[in-house]
């Protein structure tokens, strides 16, 4: 059994298996070319086998890029390809689920992992082996080379961009832009880059990041939130608690706009704060915010605002916007023919658009009571949808048929 024989024989045999080897040593095993992933398999042979192969450290020649002049330690057209070879054979390890002990042997063997490997591991969200790679320094130069980071104008396309940041943006890995931002607050090149996180989380709709870098950037991009507020306000969904703190803690200037904003998106609570604390009630034409909660359903704020004191639109204003809409919310369609009927100018086609929303008997005929208008194409309408009920009061009704 080869596990029989000394250390000293193994090692010759397996470095034998090294053909670009001109020496072999036998008091250790030494690499240049070899396998990886087949020095590991050997691991599953027995026992012995596994012990032996974990043990090792510094089993292949180290090849160390320097970053200033892009040469190597070793002969370039030697190092380049081996580089390559050995990135690749890593990346079946990155893609894996492979244990963290692992990761650890390759590094101890000066094996150093390539910034697509390290690109892999962020998309598997492995954070365990890059925080490990924190004490290796060839790691660290590879992770913080400024050679692989964007422009900061331009974070280019994210999937084809290499850099780790842009990774972990990509894939919203919050935890992994975490550990590249706060790793030192010195020299580190991804502070740079924190405009353009910044507008590629708003842009790409990632809104942890989005909020981590609001609470916690704010100093470096108190501008930018200014700047894009209400950008974030429109490309993000379902952000209420997030734009309260940027809000509540002056973050971001509240302008007439930035009202319109939060109406479009119905953050009932938010326009409400805002509406007091920034003194919009006081404004003695509101119309325009009426016609914005018009436009975007927002039937609750519409509500609210008309509950106001001196609030105030045109009916003809009104009645042009509301029923010019193609499709109406029905909850909406109700309340204004509940509550604000008023608002809705005689001579108007309301029972068409009421007609055509399946609002119920009794709203319809009492559009009918007031003396709101409709031709016999309404009719048809309310007979083809078998409302024979409706249908009748109408005909009756109607003055134009004897």
């Amino acid at each position: 059994m080869i596990d029989t024989l000394p250390e000293d024989i193994i090692n010759l045999i397996l470095n034998f298996l090294e053909s670009s080897r001109r020496e072999l040593n036998k008091s250790k095993l030494s690499f240049f070319k070899m396998d990886i992933n087949y020095i590991l398999s050997l691991r599953k042979i027995n026992k012995f086998f596994k012990g032996y192969i974990e043990k090792q450290q510094n089993t292949w020649e180290k090849i160390v890029r320097n970053n200033y002049n892009g040469t190597y330690n070793n002969f370039y057209n030697l190092s380049v390809p081996i580089l390559n070879s050995r990135s690749n054979e890593i990346d079946d390890l990155c893609l894996k689920n492979t244990p963290l002990n692992i990761f650890r042997w390759l590094f101890d063997n000066n094996l150093y992992l390539s910034v697509k490997n390290i690109q892999k591991l962020i998309i598997k969200n492995r954070i365990d082996v890059l925080k490990l790679g924190f004490h290796y320094d060839e790691f660290l130069k590879t992770l913080f080379n400024r050679f692989y980071l964007c422009s900061s104008n331009d974070i280019l396309s994210l999937s084809q961009n290499i850099s780790p940041i842009s990774t972990a943006l990509q894939y919203n890995r919050l935890e992994i832009i975490k550990l590249l931002l706060e790793s030192s607050s010195h020299g580190n090149p991804y502070l740079e880059q924190i405009d353009t996180i910044f507008n590629e989380s708003i842009k790409y709709i990632k809104i942890g990041i989005l909020n981590y870098l609001v609470v916690n950037h704010y100093d470096k991009l108190k501008e930018q939130i200014n700047r894009k507020f209400l950008t974030i306000i429109l490309r993000f969904d379902n952000i209420e608690d997030t734009l309260f703190y940027i809000i509540i803690n002056n973050k971001a200037k509240v302008t007439r706009d930035t009202i319109k904003s939060i109406i479009s998106k119905n953050y009932i609570d938010l326009f409400k704060y805002c509406y007091k604390k920034y003194n919009f009630y006081k404004c003695k034409n509101n119309s325009d915010l009426l016609l914005k909660c018009v436009e975007t359903y927002s039937f609750v704020i519409f509500d609210y605002l008309m509950s106001e004191e001196g609030v105030y639109i045109n009916p003809d204003e009104f009645s042009s916007v509301f029923l010019s809409k193609r499709k109406h919310n029905t909850l909406f369609l109700n309340m204004i023919l509940d509550k604000y009927l008023y608002l809705i100018i005689n001579g108007s086609n309301i029972i068409s658009v009421a007609i055509k929303n399946k609002v119920n008997n009794e709203r319809i005929e009492q559009l009918i009571m007031y003396g709101y208008k409709y031709d016999e194409k309404d009719i048809i309408n309310v007979l083809n949808d078998k409302n024979f009920k409706l249908a009748k009061t109408m005909i009756n009704l109607y003055p134009n048929i004897p």
